[in-house]
């Protein structure tokens, strides 16, 4: 196959990464991504650890918190949010250590909702103290690993997306239909 830029896939992946439970991707700290208001996470992920596992993070697990996507240690997605003084977070309901690719979306709505979103449906929505703003801080992004923790993704990570506004329901179900195919 062929990547999005038209070149051969020289790895039997597919594309995607590969991560063997130690591994992640560094994605530095550039001030786009460090954002204020709406945010939706987004990747295509594949598990079957029963630990909790780091999808994407700028969290380093201390003082330095913003947002994350993760499996939680009931094996259901999560997304946190962090203002720098306070903390709001929704699991979804459904577990997604199956071994199986799931479309995993998470939503912040600033002051009024964090949602995740689990192949093109809402697994959970929290409106209760839902923080105003996100932490500004100079954490590095990172995939497959919580900052200077030990929470490693073991599994596959595929099409991670960080938008700096909240996608539409809409917009979440075109993404998960449009992807499914590469990853069933």
């Amino acid at each position: 196959g062929k990547d999005i830029l038209g070149f051969p896939l020289t790895h039997t992946n597919n594309g995607w990464l590969n991560l063997d439970g130690s591994e992640y991707v560094d994605c530095g700290n550039s001030s786009v991504l460090r954002m204020g208001g709406a945010l939706t996470l987004e990747a295509w992920a594949k598990i079957t650890s029963s630990s909790e596992s780091i999808i994407i993070a700028k969290d380093d697990n201390s003082s330095d918190r913003a947002y994350k996507l993760t499996m939680d240690s009931n094996q259901n997605l999560t997304m946190r949010i962090d203002s720098g003084s306070a903390t709001a977070y929704k699991s979804g309901s459904t577990s997604i250590n199956d071994g199986d690719w799931h479309h995993l979306v998470g939503v912040y709505i600033p002051s009024t909702s964090i949602t995740v979103y689990l192949d093109g449906s809402s697994d959970g929505t929290n409106t209760s103290s839902i923080p105003s703003t996100l932490n500004q801080d100079d954490e590095n992004i990172f995939l497959g690993k919580l900052g200077d923790n030990t929470l490693y993704w073991d599994g596959q990570i595929d099409e991670v997306k960080i938008y700096n506004r909240a996608l539409s329901t809409a917009e979440i179900t075109k993404n998960y239909k449009h992807g499914k195919s590469k990853h069933s």
